[in-house]
């Protein structure tokens, strides 16, 4: 977050972001991107694009069927990160000093 933080204006308007409980989560393309080290990096599903998961996991069920379990939770709010809590990253927002130390608050 701190890392974030310190990024001009110019550069988090390249971002989005979305906040869940213990979880911040930033979208932009790759070059925009903060480098932080202990960063949970995320992937698209080929087989299920409407899941993003951590890279370094694969789940257990088959990914089509976590996807429909994960969209009927979600009431069908696709794209969804599935990486410790669940969150629609349609609810991202363009990142700005506000959001962050919100985010950071909690």
């Amino acid at each position: 977050m701190e890392r974030l933080l310190r990024c001009d204006a110019a550069s988090l308007a390249r971002l989005e972001g979305a906040g869940g409980e213990d979880l911040v989560v930033v979208f932009g393309p790759p070059d925009a991107l903060p480098w932080v080290d202990g960063l949970l990096w995320l992937g698209q599903v080929p087989e299920a694009p409407a899941l993003w998961l951590p890279t370094t996991l694969a789940p257990d069920a088959p990914v089509d069927l976590l996807q429909a379990a994960v969209l009927r939770r979600t009431g069908g709010a696709a794209p969804v990160v599935l990486a410790p809590d669940l969150l629609a990253p349609a609810s991202a927002l363009p990142l700005g000093r506000a959001h962050l130390e919100r985010w950071r608050g909690r």
